[in-house]
């Protein structure tokens, strides 16, 4: 099979003159991966768009998680669309640039493997920043300031650990090792959203009464992702075992799952653009309808709403 994505380690990719190996399912995967990742990036920079039209930007959690998962989506989008373009043309430099060896300097498939990882963790820091001004709202000001500053403080150096080791792995090891140093930190934050959000929730939840809609966002967020990451390991799994035979030209045994582990990196993203345009929701709805203007009333709003 000329014509289909390969693996990282493979180093007797053919050198195919003709399409005849063309597959239509890995490119047609390839496309629909493409497409799901420009679409969070074109919706993130809508939200940002609407916020500076709201003159409501301003650099806090919200916007620093929607920045990060804009970065990520970015490296997913060029990922996707130069493996496609390559499963297209067969052009064998094409293949050694994208799919090359380890190390610095880094191949292109790998270098935005690592950065779909590391702008998915960073992004992943900061909603707990807003988890934290959601739990403080009931309490007194200097209460909530001193939680507030000691949370930030603790994801500041978490990020800064996490940025710094990442940068190691990827200099020791790859690109590729630190892309797959991101997905332990991802596995780890899912476990760590669990107990936080079910801690929260209880903080927050009165006896008797129905559930905020912030609280019902924050678990359908929760719930989302832990799905979303056990499928991912499931993939990861699958493409293991099917391409564990490095030898074989026989594509047909992984391409799938393959292209399915971008699919799912893709949806994790998604669940982070829908979270983050769900805590702005107060916000992004002061923009109506007027000939695409802002309403006057609109502009002299308070910037203090939903969960910034």
């Amino acid at each position: 099979m000329c014509a289909t994505i390969a693996l990282l380690s493979q180093e007797n990719w053919p050198a195919c003159s003709s399409k005849t190996g063309l597959s239509a399912l890995p490119i047609t995967l390839g496309i629909v991966n493409t497409t799901f990742f420009t679409f969070c990036i074109c919706w993130g920079l809508w939200m940002i768009s609407t916020l500076r039209k709201l003159k409501m930007f301003q650099i806090n959690p919200v916007t620093k998680a929607l920045s990060f998962t804009i970065a990520s989506s970015f490296f997913g989008t060029m990922h996707q669309g130069v493996e496609t373009i390559q499963m297209l043309v067969n052009d064998v430099d094409l293949h050694a640039t994208f799919y090359g060896g380890e190390g610095i300097p880094t191949p292109f498939g790998s270098l935005c493997l690592a950065g779909i990882g590391a702008f998915l963790v960073l992004a992943d820091f900061a909603i707990p920043l807003l988890w934290i001004q959601i739990a403080s709202a009931g309490m007194n000001k200097a209460d909530a300031a001193t939680r507030a500053k000691k949370a930030n403080k603790f994801t500041q150096c978490m990020s800064g650990f996490f940025t710094i080791s990442f940068l190691g792995i990827w200099f020791m090891g790859g690109a590729t090792a630190g892309g797959s140093y991101s997905i332990l930190w991802m596995m780890i934050i899912c476990g760590l959203f669990n107990i936080g959000a079910r801690k929260l929730r209880a903080q927050l939840a009165k006896p008797g009464e129905e559930q905020t809609k912030t609280i019902t966002d924050i678990m359908s967020f929760v719930r989302s992702m832990t799905i979303g990451m056990v499928l991912y390991i499931l993939v990861v799994v699958m493409f293991i075992m099917n391409s564990a035979d490095k030898l074989s030209n026989d594509s047909h045994k992984w391409f799938l799952w393959a292209g399915l582990l971008y699919h799912m990196l893709g949806w994790l993203i998604y669940l982070n653009m829908r979270y983050i345009r769900s805590s702005l929701d107060k916000k992004l709805s002061k923009l109506k309808a007027n000939g695409g203007r802002v309403l006057p009333t609109t502009m002299a709003s308070s910037t203090a709403s939903s969960v910034e």
